[in-house]
């Protein structure tokens, strides 16, 4: 199974500006659940989201943009 590496920027209030999350997922309806997820798990609205299947770099750390995963679930 593929999937293609998401950021989910969510306002957290207060001033403190905005908490990004990560995840990878395969279809639409992942992506919406994660989203959804992350807004209870952090208390916080959803502001956007953006898909990166090209990967990006972060602070000397290489995220790439699609990962394959085998049926099992098992990534590693």
């Amino acid at each position: 199974m593929r999937k293609t590496l998401y950021l989910a920027s969510l306002d957290v209030g207060l001033g403190y500006g905005s908490l990004l999350v990560l995840f990878y997922a395969a279809t639409e309806v992942e992506v919406k659940e994660e989203c959804a997820s992350a807004e209870v798990e952090y208390e916080a609205k959803l502001t956007e989201v953006k898909a990166y299947p090209n990967g990006f770099r972060l602070v000397y750390t290489s995220m790439p943009g699609v990962v394959d995963i085998p049926e099992d679930g098992m990534a590693f």
